[in-house]
C-alpha cells in the first residue's frame, strides 16, 4: 500500500471515531407524558394565620383597666376558619426517549454500539413514577366554619382615639382624634383631660379600628371611681386666689423638706402671678436659688430685693449674693 492510500485510510478512521464518540455523545429527543388520576372529594381547613388576616369579622378592645393615670386595655380580633371541599387528583409522569438515530444511520460503527444496548439505541419509555404531585380543583365553602379569637391586631391595622366628656359649664368636650401608636395601650388619660378647659364629671372614649376596608368601633365608659383615681387637677381650672393658696404650699412644703429645686419651682409660680409680695419673699427666693446651685438667679432676686425693701432687715444677707457688689 502506498502512502497516500495509508494516509486516506488514517484520516477515514480519524473521521469514524469522531463520529462515534459524537454519537455517544449526543443525547436523544425526549418527551415527558403526563397522566391523572381521580382521588375523590376531600376537605380542608383554611390557614390559620391568613384566616387571622383574611377572615376577621369584629375587632374591638376590652379588658380596661385605669392605673396610675392611665388607661390599659388589650385588643380582641375575631376571627372565623372555613372549611373547604375540593376534587382531589394525583399526577404522575413517564419519560419517552427518542432513537438515536447518530448510531443506527452510521453503519458498522453506529451498529456495533447499539448492540451494547438495543432498547436504548431504538427508543424506550420509564416506568410511571412512584411519586406523585397533589392537584386541587373546584374548591368551595361547605358551610362548616370555626369562630376564633386572638389577642392581638392583624396587620395593616390603624387605631384612632377621641376622648368626650361633659363639663361643668354643661357643654360637651371631644378632644381631637389621634392616632394611637401601634395600635395598642396604655394612654395617659390624665395628661390629656388636663389639657381641657374645665375638669370634666362624665369622662368616655371612642375608638375606631381600621383593618382593610372594614372599620369597627370600641367605646368605654369611665366609671365615677376611675374618675376620681385619675385625681385630674389643672392650674386653668382654678381660681387665682385657689392657684395662690396651692404654690404657697407647694413652697411651705418644698422649704421643710429642704428641696431647693422644687421651691424655686414654686418661686417661679408665685412670681409670675399678679398680687403684692412681701419684701421677704425676694430674698427667700435668692437664698433658694443660692442652695439650689443657681448663683445667677440668686443675684437677680437678690437685686430686687434690696430694690423694694424698705425695713431691709436680709441687706447683708442679699449684699453678699451679688458678685458685682463690694
Amino acid at each position: 500500500m502506498n502512502k497516500p492510500t495509508t494516509l486516506a485510510a488514517k484520516i477515514l478512521i480519524a473521521i469514524a471515531v469522531l463520529m462515534t464518540l459524537q454519537a455517544c455523545t449526543t443525547r436523544p429527543s425526549r418527551h415527558i407524558e403526563f397522566k391523572t388520576e381521580y382521588i375523590g372529594i376531600e376537605q380542608r381547613w383554611d390557614s390559620d394565620s391568613k384566616a387571622k388576616e383574611e377572615n376577621v369579622r369584629n375587632i374591638e378592645f376590652g379588658n380596661f383597666n385605669v392605673i396610675n393615670g392611665s388607661l390599659h386595655f388589650s385588643p380582641q380580633t375575631h376571627y372565623i376558619l372555613q372549611e373547604y371541599n375540593f376534587e382531589h387528583y394525583e399526577e404522575y409522569d413517564r419519560t419517552h426517549f427518542g432513537p438515536k438515530w447518530n448510531f443506527i444511520l452510521f453503519p458498522v460503527i453506529g451498529w456495533m454500539a447499539c448492540l451494547f444496548d438495543i432498547t436504548e439505541c431504538f427508543g424506550w419509555t420509564t416506568d410511571w413514577s412512584d411519586w406523585s404531585s397533589s392537584k386541587s380543583k373546584n374548591e368551595q365553602p361547605n358551610g362548616n366554619i370555626q369562630e376564633k379569637t386572638y389577642s392581638k391586631l392583624p396587620y395593616d391595622t390603624t387605631v384612632s382615639l377621641a376622648f368626650s366628656g361633659q363639663l361643668p359649664s354643661g357643654k360637651v368636650y371631644t378632644s381631637p382624634s389621634e392616632k394611637l401608636w401601634r395600635g395598642v395601650g396604655p394612654v395617659d388619660v390624665k395628661r390629656k383631660v388636663q389639657k381641657w378647659p374645665e375638669k370634666p364629671t362624665t369622662l368616655s372614649v371612642q375608638f375606631n379600628i381600621a383593618h382593610k376596608e372594614e372599620s369597627y368601633d370600641t367605646r368605654y365608659d369611665f366609671t365615677d371611681t376611675e374618675i376620681a383615681s385619675l385625681t385630674l387637677e389643672s392650674d386653668s381650672w382654678n381660681s387665682h386666689d385657689e392657684n395662690r393658696h396651692k404654690y404657697f404650699y407647694q413652697l411651705t412644703s418644698a422649704l421643710k423638706a429642704e428641696n431647693h429645686s422644687a421651691a424655686l419651682a414654686a418661686f417661679k409660680k408665685l412670681e409670675d402671678m399678679d398680687f403684692e409680695k412681701p419684701e421677704s419673699f425676694w430674698y427667700r427666693y435668692a437664698l433658694s436659688a443660692k442652695k439650689a446651685g443657681k448663683p445667677d438667679i440668686a443675684a437677680t432676686k437678690a437685686r430686687q430685693y434690696l430694690k423694694v425693701a424698705i425695713k431691709r432687715t436680709y441687706e447683708k444677707e442679699a449684699t453678699v449674693m451679688i458678685p458685682d457688689i463690694k
